[in-house]
């Protein structure tokens, strides 16, 4: 979709120009509505993103995506009880929804709640970013027998240009777990 690519490319003008124009002509869908929310989120006009999740949950309740787009803007906002309710509420929709379970556990991490940021790394890892993030977590709790093994799932997952960065992660957890011991 036109709309999207332009999104990913950062031509948030662009895109929404595109919007505006299928508004305008009442041919806009959810969809084409969440991305303007995006937009509207990427350009940190915040009110009026949440204004048209709004308008989307209203004429469906059950909008995964405008729940995760909702619960982006207030983690943004810096509103962290709201991100997390509504991150919570795109878990009890969709339980497999990876990207809300991360973004979850960024705000605990932010909160300093490092046990409830594993507890939500720990249900669904499964890219590399997610272990990297559960180690970075472990450490936090100067676990790191788990930010070992963390890192090392991540590095198994990981694609081969990422895999010297994770290495060196690594290497950097177990030299911090040496420095602690002695």
């Amino acid at each position: 979709k036109k709309i999207d690519q332009l999104i990913s490319k950062g031509q948030y003008d662009e895109a929404f120009i595109e919007i505006t124009s299928a508004i305008d002509q009442k041919t806009a869908d959810l969809d084409t509505k969440i991305s303007m929310a995006w937009v509207y989120n990427y350009q940190k006009k915040y009110q009026q993103a949440l204004d048209i999740l709004d308008e989307i949950l209203e004429e469906d309740s059950n909008n995964e995506e405008a729940y995760f787009a909702m619960a982006d803007v207030y983690s943004k906002m810096g509103q962290n009880q709201k991100a997390i309710e509504t991150f919570n509420k795109v878990i009890e929709l969709n339980n497999t929804n990876d990207k809300a379970y991360n973004k979850l556990a960024n705000i605990y991490e932010k909160e300093q709640k490092f046990d409830k940021a594993a507890e939500a790394i720990e249900i669904q890892p499964s890219e590399s970013l997610y272990y990297l993030s559960l180690s970075d977590v472990y450490l936090k709790l100067d676990n790191y027998k788990l930010a070992i093994e963390s890192c090392e799932k991540a590095l198994d997952l990981s694609p081969a240009n990422n895999k010297d960065r994770i290495k060196q992660y690594l290497e950097n957890i177990k030299l911090k777990e040496i420095l602690k011991q002695s």
